[in-house]
């Protein structure tokens, strides 16, 4: 690929990150006292690598029919739903989306025959999410390399990076706790 290729392609990209610059954030927000341009900053690179990192590995799953979305749901069933399954509640609760977004993705899921739902024998309100059997070798073949495709990703992070990344977040999530009382 040429030099004027490369500068075509990145050139988009390029736009955004001088309109996110935490120096043009600064000067956007410089009327307002109380709004701090390095949250705004950190908020605008954490969503961008977010939809890059999401969207790359959707592409790289390819035809498997194991988005990033699905992909999760899957596990969380698989993992979380001890022996009697999960619910749709404690997913949607597990996953931190609203029960009406789960609703969708269930419907997909187990229209595709990866999702079974079960009624409680000890309460006929609540339904119980299981794996298929086709689930489970969908999941067999197609997590290690997804999880391959992640760790590819933050290769460039030490460990000490990784971890103390995942600390941060952690803390950004608690901070959004503060939000949900205003």
């Amino acid at each position: 690929m040429s030099q004027k290729e490369k500068d075509t392609r990145d050139a988009p990209e390029q736009r955004a990150e001088n309109q996110l610059s935490l120096a043009s954030l600064s000067r956007q927000v410089a009327a307002y006292e109380d709004i701090d341009p390095k949250s705004l900053h950190a908020y605008n690179e954490l969503t961008r690598t977010t939809r890059a990192l999401v969207a790359e590995l959707d592409r790289a799953a390819g035809g498997a029919g194991l988005s990033n979305g699905r992909n999760l749901v899957l596990w969380c069933v698989m993992t979380h739903g001890g022996k009697d399954g999960l619910t749709p509640a404690e997913l949607a609760d597990t996953l931190d989306v609203t029960r009406a977004s789960i609703t969708g993705l269930l419907n997909a899921l187990e229209g595709d025959g990866l999702i079974v739902r079960k009624r409680s024998s000890e309460d006929l309100r609540k339904v119980h999410l299981r794996l298929s059997a086709k689930a489970k070798k969908l999941i067999a073949k197609e997590w290690p390399r997804a999880s391959q495709n992640i760790t590819l990703a933050f290769s460039r992070l030490s460990d000490t990076e990784k971890l103390t990344l995942v600390d941060l977040l952690r803390k950004v999530r608690s901070g959004m706790r503060e939000l949900r009382t205003l």
